[in-house]
């Protein structure tokens, strides 16, 4: 089972500012060890099924390059394991902090 809770405080007065003002911020190893391997792992798995999708002698198919450059959007739909990782406590925990209690998913996009 993996866990996947949000610590408390996790995102500071200091994260949201940068946020508001950037668009981004970095939350330094948050994600627990056994999680991150499970999304290497899903990662992988993407990985060949763009590289399947390639017609066999090209290099690209629309935005991927193979070997090079991948984009993956909503894939959560299509494993088992990313589910209770993008809706858990852990990502809504995050989600909440940085853009308040009606925050909800909009795009799951990996760029690899």
């Amino acid at each position: 089972m993996i866990e996947n809770t949000a610590p408390t405080g996790l995102v500071t007065d200091e994260h949201k500012t940068l946020f508001r003002r950037e668009r981004y911020m970095i939350l330094d190893r948050v994600i627990p060890e056994n999680v991150l391997q499970m999304l290497r792992e899903e990662c992988s798995d993407f990985l060949g099924y763009c590289d399947a999708q390639i017609d066999p002698g090209l290099e690209t198919s629309n935005i991927n390059y193979r070997d090079k450059r991948y984009f993956f959007s909503n894939r959560y739909r299509l494993s088992l394991h990313m589910h209770p990782f993008i809706f858990g406590p852990l990502m809504a925990g995050i989600a909440r902090a940085t853009l308040g209690p009606e925050a909800h998913l909009f795009n799951e996009q990996w760029v690899v």
